[in-house]
C-alpha cells in the first residue's frame, strides 16, 4: 500500500485516508497529493516533452512558445457582484476559503448561450 507523509506529523499516511491517524490532522485535497506524486509528475513531464517534439516536427513550435509567454504574464479575473466582492475582501487575509465562498453562495457568472449547471 503506497504510503505519504503526513504535513503536520511527518508519520506515514497510507494513501487514501482523510486525516492522519497519528495526529488525527485532516489531509485536505487527496487528489492534489495524487497529482503531485513522482509518478504522475514524471510522466506528465514525459508527454508534454513529446508534444514539444512534436511540435516542432509540424513547425508549430514558436505558436506553442507564444502561447507559454502569454499564460505566463496571464492574470486570473474573478467576475462578480460588488456586494460578493466585499464578502470576500473583509475577511484577514488576502482571499477568502472554500467555506467562505459557500457561505456566500458565490457561483459563477453564466455565459450567454450556455446552459447554466449552477441553478436548483
Amino acid at each position: 500500500m503506497q504510503q505519504r507523509h503526513c504535513k503536520f506529523c511527518q508519520n506515514k499516511v497510507p494513501v487514501g485516508y482523510d486525516h492522519c491517524p497519528h495526529c488525527g490532522q485532516p489531509r485536505l485535497f487527496l487528489n492534489v497529493d495524487e497529482a503531485n506524486s513522482n509518478v504522475h509528475v514524471e510522466g506528465l513531464s514525459k508527454r508534454y516533452k513529446s508534444e514539444l517534439r512534436r511540435a516542432a516536427r509540424r513547425g508549430c513550435l514558436p505558436n506553442v512558445e507564444k502561447f507559454e509567454a502569454a499564460v505566463a504574464a496571464s492574470k486570473a479575473v474573478l467576475g462578480c457582484k460588488l456586494s460578493k466582492l466585499h464578502n470576500l475582501t473583509v475577511k484577514d487575509g488576502i482571499f477568502a476559503n472554500y467555506y467562505d465562498l459557500c457561505r456566500t453562495q458565490f457561483k459563477p457568472t453564466p455565459v450567454p448561450g450556455k446552459h447554466n449547471w449552477t441553478k436548483l
